[in-house]
């Protein structure tokens, strides 16, 4: 079977072991059935709120994602060309990724705004995939390319413009695929903290009132923003990878 076909049919499977559960209310009434949630998107209230929400949180993950971005750039282009200050800056975004999340937003919260929270939140957990595929991509131009500019006299900055960007770029977008479903996780879990706007605040106010197909209709609108930004970060990759592979 090809990949489209084995992912629908996972999609599939997973759809009906969802019914199957609900069905048989393993979880009592917490788990709602797929056609239920389908009942929800029909409703035009619903959906209207729904899609209201989607918008906040997909422009806050985006816009996380590219400060995160911007971020990882400028520290990773400062390690490629200051080697001496790799190792502590690896050693810093190894420890940046291991703070849980739960940790990290009271930082945010005190730092900024409740409705600025999910972007920071967004940033903060999308930069170090994007910084560890960016400085392994900047060294990942092969030895002759490397001698060849030494022996033209190419200054350092030349030769990170000219051979080791166009290389990082297929790993940095392979990297962005990871990187942006967590701006997504990061955006929500923002949200949760107090922002007025995005899927966060619907899925808080369904579980308060136990609402759970408008619970459950939300989870699904996360997954959809989360697949959709993953694929434009797949698109990207295969065009860089035509390109610069």
């Amino acid at each position: 079977m090809t990949g489209p076909a084995l992912a629908v049919l996972g999609v599939v499977l997973l759809l009906a072991a969802w019914q199957a559960v609900a069905a048989l209310r393993w979880f009592g009434t917490t788990v709602c059935a797929p056609t239920v949630v389908v009942r929800v998107f029909a409703d035009a209230s619903s959906r209207r709120v729904l899609l209201d929400g989607a918008g906040a949180t997909m422009l806050e993950a985006v816009e996380g994602f590219g400060w995160a971005l911007l971020a990882a750039v400028v520290v990773g282009v400062l390690a490629t060309l200051l080697p001496f200050l790799r190792s502590g800056l690896d050693q810093l975004g190894t420890i940046e990724s291991a703070i849980p999340f739960v940790a990290i937003a009271p930082i945010l919260l005190a730092l900024f705004s409740r409705d600025t929270v999910p972007t920071a939140m967004a940033a903060t957990t999308a930069f170090f995939p994007l910084y560890l595929a960016l400085v392994s991509g900047l060294a990942a131009v092969s030895p002759a390319v490397a001698d060849l500019c030494a022996a033209l006299g190419a200054a350092r900055r030349d030769t990170l413009l000219r051979a080791r960007i166009p290389a990082a770029l297929p790993v940095l977008t392979t990297g962005m695929k990871t990187a942006i479903p967590l701006a997504v996780l990061g955006g929500v879990i923002g949200e949760w903290l107090g922002s007025s706007n995005g899927i966060g605040p619907i899925m808080l106010v369904a579980m308060r009132n136990y609402r759970m197909p408008m619970m459950w209709a939300a989870v699904v609108v996360t997954v959809v923003i989360a697949l959709l930004l993953y694929g434009g970060c797949a698109a990207l990759e295969w065009v860089t990878a035509r390109r610069f592979g």
